[in-house]
């Protein structure tokens, strides 16, 4: 009897992505956030209000291992991209999270995503 190739019943470990919004304090922008790895693609409503608050954040939970790509967007309710950009995810901070600062707002120097805890820094 020969076995199956390539077929493996080893799940993932899922990781909580938290994502809030770099905003600070700010008001619905009726965005939707989009997040994409390898294997899956989620959709909430973009957070807002007090962005220290963790009630304000999205907090997802997606399988993930070392390397994978990320992508995080912000979609309006027609489907169009707002802003879009990714993180390498690295490893779980303590705690098995990882977390990522987006917003529709320039962070500086065009940026508008922050990888943070969790994925790679993308300083040389």
């Amino acid at each position: 009897m020969m076995a199956a190739c390539g077929s493996s019943s080893e799940e993932l470990p899922d990781v909580e992505i938290q994502v809030l919004n770099g905003q600070g304090i700010s008001q619905d922008s009726h965005l939707t956030l989009r997040v994409t790895t390898p294997r899956d693609t989620e959709r909430r409503p973009f957070p807002f209000g007090e962005s220290t608050n963790p009630d304000n954040w999205v907090k997802l939970h997606l399988p993930l291992i070392h390397g994978d790509l990320v992508e995080f967007a912000l979609e309006t309710s027609t489907g169009a991209v707002e802003v879009s950009d990714t993180c390498t995810f690295d490893q779980p901070a303590a705690g098995n999270y990882a977390r990522a600062i987006i917003t529709p707002l320039d962070l500086g120097g065009g940026r508008h995503l922050d990888c943070a805890e969790g994925f790679a820094s993308d300083e040389p």
